[in-house]
């Protein structure tokens, strides 16, 4: 077992233990933040390399990468959180998100490797020239439609630190979904689960302003990708997340939200297949910036 699922299993049975503890009474803004259905859009980020790893004789190009896709996509998310007594215990957080991205990035190559004639000798002499096919190494950058789903849930529970701020610890579990048309490629696929642990630490500014700031880190599993009809296993590698919100009152159901979210994860090379094609390593990025409206039903 890999030491960094290690340790998430033990803080994870950690946090567990804490759940059966006691929690303080949160403070009502927060409680009516995290008692809430929202529904949210913006733009998101990504910045996806493929690094050639290994083997390394693969070309790559000027940025060192094999291929990039970078843009920006719009992106809609709705979220579905709840604070309050479950089984016999007060506080209990849990959370579900549905995300759906879509839209045109670039894909770029710096691996693209065509011949080329090149010849020895002095031009316009009677001098004997030898001629021969190079291979010459060229970059290619073309738009191409990207989608995205992204699932996730959370149960934790929520710890008052003060009357005016509370901290929730949680344990996550999620899965992520990519279709890209990259390029002379047809359809290329990325899926992988996640489970990893995090924490909320939220403020109340106001009795109606509140903001929250969320970390985690994750381990991923079953990490694959799906190009020609071929599967490729890939490495799984720890990702983290980190965002900052903000949720304001404008009424006592009716609230206006805004987010900044960072997300960043790895999968390392497959191995060979039977086509003798391999997948390389890669990692992405992204950052999504939104707005949001949200009905808080406590």
């Amino acid at each position: 077992m890999r030491p960094t699922v290690r340790i998430l299993g033990k803080l994870a049975l950690m946090l567990i233990a804490t759940l059966a503890g006691s929690a303080a009474q949160a403070n009502d803004a927060i409680t009516a933040v995290n008692n809430e259905i929202g529904l949210s859009i913006g733009s998101q980020n990504i910045a996806y390399h493929e690094s050639n790893g290994a083997p390394s004789w693969l070309p790559t190009g000027p940025d060192g990468y094999m291929d990039s896709e970078i843009g920006s996509m719009p992106s809609y998310a709705l979220t579905y959180s709840r604070q309050g007594s479950l089984f016999g215990l007060s506080n209990v957080y849990t959370q579900l998100n549905a995300t759906v991205t879509a839209g045109q990035i670039e894909y770029t190559s710096g691996s693209i490797v065509t011949m080329t004639m090149k010849c020895s000798g002095l031009p316009g002499t009677s001098s004997t020239s030898y001629c021969s096919e190079e291979p010459v190494q060229s970059s290619f950058a073309q738009n191409h439609s990207s989608y995205e789903i992204d699932l996730s849930g959370r149960l934790g529970r929520a710890f008052e630190v003060s009357k005016k701020a509370q901290v929730t610890p949680y344990v996550s579990l999620g899965g992520h979904y990519w279709l890209r048309h990259a390029p002379g490629a047809g359809e290329d696929t990325y899926t992988n689960g996640y489970a990893g642990i995090g924490a909320l630490t939220q403020y109340a500014l106001t009795p109606r302003l509140v903001v929250g700031l969320d970390a985690g880190v994750a381990e991923t599993f079953g990490a694959a990708s799906f190009e020609s009809n071929v599967r490729y296993p890939l490495g799984s590698r720890p990702m983290i997340a980190a965002s900052l919100g903000v949720d304001y009152a404008v009424s006592k159901r009716w609230h206006v939200t805004a987010a900044y979210a960072m997300a960043h994860w790895r999968y390392g090379a497959s191995n060979f297949q039977s086509s003798h094609t391999y997948e390389p390593a890669d990692w992405t990025t992204t950052q999504t910036v939104s707005i949001g409206i949200a009905y808080s039903y406590r």
